[in-house]
């Protein structure tokens, strides 16, 4: 096996059980550089014990590596650990990978990661390196295609692209009509405005919509493979946020990706297949968005 040399990020928090089964896949290939972060606990849930449990995973890597750890003693959540944890990263790094503790990757995944990112290293306009494929069939003749969409259930990019990320989408108010105008073939345009706007509130619990925009606003593409390459083992009744362990999108089937890589003759975006992703991906559900990130209580509201 040849030395993997691009640096990877693991985020773990409460659950030791499916991170220590991305660290296996990690461990597979044998990456020279492994940082580890996590969020504190959240005193309300009285999981201390199982984000120790988590975090000592650490100790678990046992092959030469150069370990780095980041683990925070108050709970940030995901809107703000997130964010902090991949800015640290990039200030050791120019270019990784980045795993959450319940994505699990086909070890083919790394090396497509690895090549794609020293062959767009110096392309401003691509952003991301996806592992996840949500089409309904391949998309040309390839081994991946361009998308204005990120999917971050395992994903890779540059220090570079990074730089261009706020989470607090500051310009925001600068920005709509750029962004409207972009996203205008979207058949759920209004309520993608409506999320972003939101999150620009801060009444979102989350990291990743400020991403999408900053790939929008900067007219950035992200790589998504034609095979799924990372699965989402994590739904749940421990989960954060996906705790329907029905749901469609739970343990996708894994795939892989061969090599030579078959690369796109053009770097372009392919606007059908971001026409279905929007349509099939991402139905929102204004009411339970309002419920779950918001803050409403619409216990108080009927009460009126």
């Amino acid at each position: 096996m040849k030395e993997f040399n691009t640096p990877i990020l693991l985020i773990v928090f409460n659950r030791a059980d499916t991170a220590r089964l991305v660290l296996n896949e990690i461990r597979k290939i044998r990456p020279s550089q492994l940082f580890i972060a996590a969020d504190g606990s959240r005193l309300d849930k009285n999981e201390g014990k199982a984000c120790d449990e988590a975090r000592q995973l650490a100790e678990e890597v046992d092959w030469p590596c150069e370990i780095k750890t980041n683990f925070l003693k108050e709970n940030l959540g995901p809107r703000l650990a997130i964010g902090k944890f991949v800015d640290w990263f990039f200030d050791n790094v120019e270019s990784g990978i980045i795993f959450e503790h319940d994505c699990l990757p086909n070890p083919s995944f790394f090396y497509l990661c690895e090549e794609l990112l020293e062959k767009y290293k110096d392309d401003e306009r691509i952003m991301h390196i996806s592992g996840n494929f949500f089409q309904r069939k391949k998309i040309g003749e390839a081994d991946y295609y361009f998308s204005q969409i990120p999917h971050i259930w395992g994903w890779a990019t540059w220090r570079r692209a990074w730089q261009k990320y706020d989470v607090n989408m500051t310009d925001w108010p600068d920005n709509k009509n750029i962004v409207k105008k972009i996203s205008k073939k979207w058949f759920n345009q209004q309520k993608w405005l409506y999320i972003l706007q939101k999150v620009y509130e801060g009444r979102a619990n989350t990291w990743d919509y400020q991403w999408t925009y900053a790939m929008l606003k900067n007219n950035g593409l992200a790589v998504n493979p034609n095979y799924n390459l990372v699965t989402n083992i994590g739904f749940g009744p421990g989960a954060v946020h996906s705790l329907d362990p029905d749901d469609k999108f739970a343990k996708l089937p894994l795939n892989k990706v061969n090599f030579p890589v078959v690369h796109p003759e053009k770097i372009i975006k392919n606007q059908s297949a971001d026409d279905y992703i929007c349509h099939h991906n991402f139905k929102f559900n204004l009411l339970k968005v309002l419920i779950k990130n918001c803050g409403i209580d619409l216990h108080k509201i009927f009460r009126k």
